[in-house]
């Protein structure tokens, strides 16, 4: 029913998106009059991305991912300053015509998605929080290195970087405490749209450069030899273009002793299969962080399994969907899940001792 019900809604988005903003015309009065023909088209745009969520969501079987997405497309909107209930009837209005349109066959599987998308909206509350916490070790140095970044300092950051190291924090605190949060709190502020793309993708170079000087210490110190003969494979799937995170995966991996092979963004499944030959691999980590990206994930997976050459290789997953929604993992069938560094070395050691 799952698949059916995605090919459905692939095969008819334009049409359903239409009929969507139609019958939300028709609920709310007047709400045509405030769209210009631009407005409108934008209009049209963001119900396929509803669309398109709710598709990839119901395609790994994950409510959660869906409610993350109407949260965030929630407190958009307030950004923006828009009325809340133009979401919320947008959302009554799609459940509707989605069950019209694909027939009753569909119902309850897109009420188990809509009715709880719908008070999630009707019922949210804000929570602040930050990825810096007052009582992490390094508070004050990640605060720091997070307000050089934003403010477009690299020089500054850099040398808080070396002078921390100077002074014996550790590579493995630097990338837990320091990098990982920070990378974490830059993504949170370009959710809340608090600073730009342009902002956020500087801030990650950034970080990548500095972290670029760091490999001489990295491969000098001293490894754990029960991990040396372990080879690992690190790859974002294809399309994704985020892989800062994957990159520390793989350097952490590296501290603790394990032989890494990082492939980087972007690689084809293809691609990522034949490594894991030509490597003996005994581990595979893989990184999406975009919910249209797990698809791919699941892809690989499955063309791993049915591989007599590595056939027994395991695969940790990981990346913001995984971190939302914890069962997603088994979902897609992967051996593993990591939600940072520190979680992957033990997830590594459990599935390879």
């Amino acid at each position: 029913m799952n698949g059916e019900l995605c090919a459905f809604i692939d095969a008819n988005c334009d049409m359903l998106a239409e009929k969507i903003l139609y019958l939300q015309y028709a609920r709310q009065p007047g709400l045509a009059e405030r769209y210009a023909a631009r407005d409108i088209k934008l209009c049209l745009r963001d119900i396929k991305y509803h669309l398109s969520y709710l598709c990839e969501a119901v395609a790994v079987d994950s409510v959660s991912l869906f409610l993350d997405y109407i949260s965030w497309a929630g407190s958009l909107l307030g950004n923006l300053k828009l009325p809340p209930e133009d979401l919320i009837i947008n959302i009554e209005c799609m459940k509707e015509v989605l069950i019209k349109e694909s027939g009753r066959n569909s119902e309850n599987l897109l009420v188990s998605y809509l009715d709880p998308a719908l008070e999630r909206l009707k019922y949210k509350k804000e929570v602040q929080f930050s990825f810096i916490k007052n009582d992490s070790p390094h508070f004050e140095l990640a605060s720091k290195y997070l307000s050089f970044l934003i403010n477009a300092d690299r020089v500054s950051a850099n040398k808080l970087i070396l002078e921390a190291l100077e002074r014996n924090v550790s590579i493995k605190d630097l990338y837990l405490h320091v990098f990982q949060v920070t990378q974490r709190e830059i993504g949170k502020m370009w959710h809340e749209n608090k600073i730009s793309v342009a902002c956020e993708h500087f801030c990650t170079a950034a970080t990548q450069q500095i972290i670029a000087q760091l490999y001489p210490h990295i491969f000098s110190a001293p490894k754990n030899n029960e991990n040396k003969n372990f080879n690992v494979v690190a790859a974002c799937v294809a399309n994704e273009l985020h892989e800062i995170g994957l990159r520390m995966i793989a350097d952490f991996l590296e501290i603790e002793g394990y032989n890494t092979y990082f492939l980087g963004a972007n690689v084809p499944k293809d691609s990522i299969v034949k490594t894991l030959c030509e490597r003996n691999a005994h581990l595979l980590a893989i990184s999406a962080t975009m919910t249209f990206h797990v698809k791919y994930a699941a892809d690989i997976i499955k063309e791993i399994k049915k591989s007599p050459q590595c056939s027994n290789v395991k695969v940790i997953v990981g990346g913001y969907p995984f971190n939302v929604d914890a069962g997603l993992w088994k979902n897609i069938m992967a051996d593993g899940y990591a939600a940072d560094m520190a979680a992957v070395t033990s997830e590594a050691s459990r599935l390879l001792h």
